[in-house]
């Protein structure tokens, strides 16, 4: 005998999930100050020997040099001190520190931070308020912003890696090496990978267990009065109560002892079990014995209604009423003979 449980709550969840969530949030943390120090340090080129003819360093946003002559500047200017690169100063060289590459690299830098801190304020709030699994709007935001993030950290690493190299860029670039600038915003870079494959793997994992509890719960979509829809599922309740089913015929057999007549099903729901169930325990089966069983089920019950139907058939024809003081066929005289419901008087 089965009776509707309660409904399923997502929350039992969460403490499967609180590890993701942590393992996510401290990735989401080391990509961000990765990120924060190669972004405002000035160490992503350097001069092996600290001074190539005249260059000493450069950063996103600044540009140190020794006396640098730039040999196409007409005015012949030597550069001398660390200077921010947007500074009049560089104005006569701008065109030249500042190539189409480099100007994306910036940008895509700025992107890059605003995902890491956005993702980081998001989660990070997210666990003051209470880790829920069923929160997956914010998850998505986050895993949003740090595939971005990762995105542009793979583009700026390439486009430096390989423009480092440029001899139409800097004056002997054999001379130069990338820093550790450089090797924070691939750090940065790599944690943010890990992250969105952490944040992914949290997420799909939340779907799937709650695909598995709904489907071994036996859940069926209920109207709930004024609330609205329900998931309820069916449990099996040892005893000898009679509790009505509230499932729907097409998932009964008849085929067992009768109890209690159901007003959903119009059979008994005593000894009616759930296809996709047996003696109250699911089990996992595939779609080929779900429908088997089903049409086990229809068959039995479209024998059932057809012997119903001829049962009635024959019980009318055996109980027809002849009337009274009706002359047999086959005798002269009448006969008083009065045949009711089959039986003679």
């Amino acid at each position: 005998m089965y009776a509707p449980a309660e409904k399923y709550d997502n929350r039992d969840d969460e403490g499967a999930t609180l590890l993701s969530y942590k393992v996510a949030l401290v990735f989401i943390a080391i990509a961000l100050v990765c990120d924060i120090i190669s972004f405002v340090s000035g160490f992503w080129i350097v001069a092996i020997d600290g001074d190539n003819l005249g260059f000493v360093r450069l950063g996103l946003w600044e540009a140190c040099f020794n006396n640098f002559i730039f040999p196409d500047d007409y005015v012949s200017k030597a550069y001398r001190g660390c200077w921010y690169i947007y500074y009049p100063e560089f104005q006569y060289i701008s065109y030249w520190l500042n190539p189409p590459w480099f100007y994306l690299v910036q940008i895509l830098s700025i992107i890059a931070l605003i995902g890491n801190l956005s993702s980081f304020l998001v989660y990070a709030m997210k666990g003051v308020r209470g880790v829920r699994s069923s929160d997956q709007l914010t998850n998505r935001l986050v895993i949003g912003c740090q595939l971005m993030a990762s995105v542009c950290f793979v583009v700026i690493v390439i486009l430096v890696g390989v423009f480092s190299k440029d001899r139409e860029w800097m004056p002997r670039p054999d001379h130069n090496r990338v820093s550790w600038s450089f090797g924070l915003a691939v750090f940065a870079g790599f944690f943010s990978i890990m992250s969105v494959a952490s944040l992914v793997t949290n997420y799909v994992a939340w779907q799937s267990r709650y695909l598995y509890a709904k489907f071994e719960n036996q859940v069926v979509k209920e109207t709930g009065g004024k609330g609205g829809s329900v998931f309820a599922y069916t449990e099996p309740i040892h005893g000898s109560a009679k509790t009505e089913s509230h499932l729907p015929s097409l998932f009964k057999s008849n085929l067992h002892s009768y109890g209690v007549p159901s007003h959903i099903s119009g059979g008994y729901a005593a000894g009616s079990t759930s296809v996709l169930e047996t003696q109250g325990k699911p089990f996992a089966t595939s779609a080929a014995n779900v429908s088997s069983k089903l049409r086990e089920a229809l068959e039995a019950q479209k024998a059932a209604k057809e012997g119903v139907a001829s049962g009635s058939a024959i019980g009318q024809g055996s109980h027809s009423s002849i009337p009274l003081n009706s002359p047999p066929s086959h005798y002269g005289a009448p006969s008083q003979t009065n045949i009711t419901m089959g039986t003679t008087v």
